[in-house]
Parts: structure tokens; C-alpha cells; sequence
């Protein structure tokens, strides 16, 4: 979703005639603020969140689309969801579409430019961390490490898959 001024929603608007009935009518003074507060909200929001299991499959091993969950602010369905490549030990790819195409039919560009993780595991003596490396417009990439600092696909007491989450805005 492309970040949105008050101008993207028609606005600002000015009231032709005076408010007579508030309960049928809306001044342009609340909806110009309404307009506002969501075109704010369009600019720092996060945009998608993308969780699955690390794999100790070797690399290259592509996720199944069954194994990844994500959230956006597009859909939440299978075409939305990145593929998820995993290329070495610890390092994960994950590529979405494009662009999408919202429910009014207008072309949006999918484009991050920041984001974080986080990482959780049953056995909670092992050390995880995981970081994001790159973000290239519709390309994230983003490692594992079990302890800190030794990439990973697997806890380094528990020796379990962990999840990753990836939140992108």
C-alpha cells in the first residue's frame, strides 16, 4: 500500500450548505479529520507480517506456502503470501508480489523500506536471534542465529525449529 496524503481521499472538503440534520449529515470539518487520521495511518503502519518455521531442510529449500502465515494490509490469503526461499543455513529470502490490486481495482505497489523480527521457541535455555540483512523494495532477506552470532535453522539446547516472524512496513 502506497502512503496516502488527505488529497489520495478527495479532501479536503468544504461543507456547501450548513449541517442541518447530524444524525443524516456529515460536516467537512469530521470528515476532513477523518480523511487526515487515515491518511497518517497509511504512512508508518506496518504492512505485512510474514511467520513460519525455520527449516533444516538443506539449502536451497523452498517453503511450502502451507508453512508460511502472513498478514498485510492487502489480504491475508495465498496470493498474498511471499515465497520463502531458505539459501544457506540461517539465511532466509522471502519475495513478494509486485503489486496488488485492491478491492477497487487500483494497481499498488508493494515496496518496504524498514522492518524487524522476532523469534520464539518452546525450550526457552535456547539463545535466538534473528535480524533483517536487506529490504529491496518487494525482497526481504533476514537471518537466524542459535546462539547469537552462529547462524541457525534450529535451537542450540533444544536443537527444535523456531518461528520467525517478520514484520515490514
Amino acid at each position: 500500500m502506497d502512503p496516502k496524503v488527505i488529497g489520495n481521499y478527495g479532501g479536503p472538503k468544504v461543507d456547501a450548505t450548513v449541517q442541518s440534520n447530524p444524525e443524516t449529515q456529515v460536516a467537512a470539518s469530521e470528515l476532513n479529520r477523518a480523511y487526515e487520521d487515515l491518511a497518517q495511518s497509511t504512512i508508518t503502519a506496518t504492512r505485512a507480517i510474514v511467520q513460519f518455521l525455520t527449516r533444516a531442510e538443506a539449502a536451497p529449500f523452498v517453503l511450502p506456502a502451507a508453512a508460511v502465515t502472513v498478514r498485510t494490509v492487502w489480504g491475508s490469503g495465498p496470493a498474498q503470501k511471499p515465497t520463502v526461499t531458505k539459501s544457506a543455513t540461517g539465511v532466509y529470502d522471502l519475495v513478494f508480489p509486485t503489486t496488488f490490486t485492491d478491492s477497487l481495482t487500483v494497481i499498488e505497489t508493494v515496496a518496504f523500506f524498514d522492518g524487524w523480527t522476532s523469534v520464539r521457541v518452546a525450550n526457552n535455555t535456547d539463545v535466538l536471534d534473528a535480524r533483517i540483512t536487506s529490504i529491496a523494495s518487494n525482497l526481504v532477506s533476514a537471518v537466524t542465529y542459535s546462539p547469537h552470532g552462529t547462524l541457525a535453522d534450529a535451537g542450540n539446547v533444544s536443537a527444535a525449529a523456531f518461528s520467525l516472524a517478520v514484520f515490514l512496513r
